[in-house]
């Protein structure tokens, strides 16, 4: 991909069906110290993988959408300097530990991929987008690749800590700044981009009214950067015996023998069961076994009955909150799509595991501060017989299924998590654990996050009117689902990852279809046609 300066960017537009495609460096709008800062032994726990938090912006006809870049990649530069750890390049370790070299200005910085599809015919306009669902699904499989840098960096050594885009297209902008996982979780992704959208506001506005650049905000506190507290003193490596003898003891994750590499692929093999597929499809397993991934809208009244349907079947004294009752609902009706929704003979297991990310920040002790920026977050797991997934009427087992998650959230373990901890970080190779499976469904809730949706980013843009969280760089898992931040309005959408039979099922679910409205189902926008019932159920 070539480079393309800002003043390429003010030129004249390309002809049509002439994609203009570039990437601008942006250095942080001050020098930063020079430093390698370790990633907590949490972070070495993360996938490497970038979270990829993408808003939807309309523009109006006589909208300059280059200026909006020229005023984003100002904002990015002081994001930078806000977080300086997003300057920075990943560092592996011969231990397979990661850390973040910040090097001198001016190679300090990450480059703003820059790409203009307004004028180019055969790319859907943001119209056509916002029509069939917003279907940014994994820039692959859904045709738009052109959303995306090619190659999509894959959190190895040498890579960057964020990847920023900014995509033209006709009638509106997409725009992400995508960051590695290696470096923190929800509470960093949430923070670039209100920290970028209020940035972008703050110039668009003293330009629009000709005045001076506004003030430089500081860097984050240090308290907030500082990843000593999940790096525990003890630096002394153990052996892998006494990894794997205190790792077996805990509940949630089990240790990997690097090693054994037979091994180690089998468990990962087999961390996510497969969904059941009569013999009557066989011959077309190869198709079903594929993953794919949909988005389904949750209006705040849905949300409301769900719990209300909750509660009603919870057991005496139970007090269930809508995520309780909302967490079970998908869990639910997931398992049911997934093994078809009855107890055939083998078509299910005799019990169900979910498990979901969370916030650990106010639990440790002393507590961290809730926007602490570095990655915290443990694996709760909630299990259940099937039998009590396998509901006999719209309520029934909701209210169970709620409470256990409940249970779950409230009886987490502070000493096996920091356990958990010590060891990674005493680990003499790494990765050195992965989730205790076997697991239908990892949820992880980003609902909190609804500041990025009620943030603004100044004249000509306002508030994002879509927000989607693509699989970019990475492979769509068989069993996912990501609650996307509330809309101001309660309303919520659901990311939902699984093999293709079980999204079959899922957008034929009558209780699903009642509760929620399908979005997408991950399919080539560039050849489908204009609808958003693409994939029908076989099943």
């Amino acid at each position: 991909m070539a480079l393309t300066s800002t003043h390429d960017l003010r030129g004249e537009k390309m002809q049509a069906s002439v994609c203009r495609s570039g990437a601008a460096w942006v250095e942080p709008v001050r020098a930063l110290q020079p430093e390698t800062v370790q990633c907590s032994a949490v972070e070495n726990l993360c996938a490497r993988v970038y979270p990829s938090p993408v808003c939807f912006f309309p523009l109006q006809p006589d909208d300059d959408a280059y200026q909006h870049f020229r005023h984003m990649r100002q904002a990015l530069s002081r994001v930078l300097f806000e977080i300086p750890i997003l300057a920075g390049i990943i560092r592996v370790d011969d231990r397979g530990a990661n850390s973040v070299e910040i090097p001198e200005a001016p190679r300090a910085g990450t480059r703003l991929h820059f790409r203009d599809l307004s004028q180019d015919a055969g790319f859907p306009t943001y119209d056509q987008l916002a029509r069939s669902g917003f279907p940014f699904a994994d820039g692959e499989g859904d045709g738009l690749k052109e959303l995306r840098p090619d190659p999509f960096p894959g959190a190895q050594d040498g890579d960057p800590v964020v990847v920023p885009q900014f995509n033209i297209l006709r009638g509106g902008i997409a725009v992400y700044c995508a960051y590695s996982h290696l470096v923190g979780d929800l509470v960093v992704g949430r923070d670039i981009i209100i920290r970028w959208a209020a940035n972008t506001r703050a110039i668009a506005e003293a330009a629009a009214s000709a005045k001076p650049s506004p003030p430089i905000e500081t860097p984050f506190a240090a308290d907030l950067m500082d990843r000593a507290r999940l790096s525990p003193k003890d630096t002394n490596v153990l052996s892998m015996e006494e990894i794997t003898q205190r790792g077996n003891k805990l509940g949630n994750f089990k240790p990997l023998e690097p090693t054994d590499v037979a091994g180690t692929m089998a468990e990962l093999q087999n961390l996510m069961p497969k969904a059941h597929i009569p013999p009557a499809a066989t011959d077309d397993e190869d198709r079903l076994r594929e993953t794919t991934v949909g988005v389904w809208h949750f209006s705040l009244h849905q949300l409301k009955g769900i719990q209300a349907m909750a509660q009603q079947s919870a057991p005496s004294g139970a007090k269930l909150t809508t995520m309780d009752a909302f967490t079970a609902f998908l869990w639910q009706r997931f398992f049911c799509a997934k093994y078809g929704g009855n107890e055939i003979e083998g078509s299910m297991p005799e019990e169900s595991t979910c498990c979901f990310a969370g916030d650990v920040r106010r639990r440790l002790d002393p507590p961290l501060p809730q926007n602490y920026l570095p990655a915290a977050v443990d694996i709760f797991k909630a299990k259940l017989e099937s039998k009590e997934l396998l509901p006999s009427d719209q309520a029934s087992g909701l209210g169970r299924t709620a409470t256990i998650l409940r249970q779950v959230n409230d009886n987490w373990s502070r000493e096996e998590y920091l356990t958990l901890v010590e060891l990674v970080h005493r680990s003499p190779h790494l990765p050195s654990f992965i989730p205790r499976g076997p697991m239908d469904l990892l949820i992880t809730d980003h609902s909190r996050a609804g500041s990025i949706l009620s943030t603004s980013w100044g004249p000509g843009l306002g508030k994002p009117a879509a927000f989607r969280e693509p699989y970019l760089g990475r492979l769509i898992p068989a069993g996912e689902m990501t609650i996307l931040p509330r809309w101001e309005n309660g309303d919520i959408e659901v990311m939902i990852a699984g093999e293709t039979v079980t999204m079959e099922r899922l957008s034929s679910d009558a209780m699903m279809n009642k509760a929620s409205k399908r979005q997408f189902i991950k399919h080539d926008v560039l050849c489908a046609a204009e609808n958003t019932n693409v994939v029908k159920a076989r099943l």
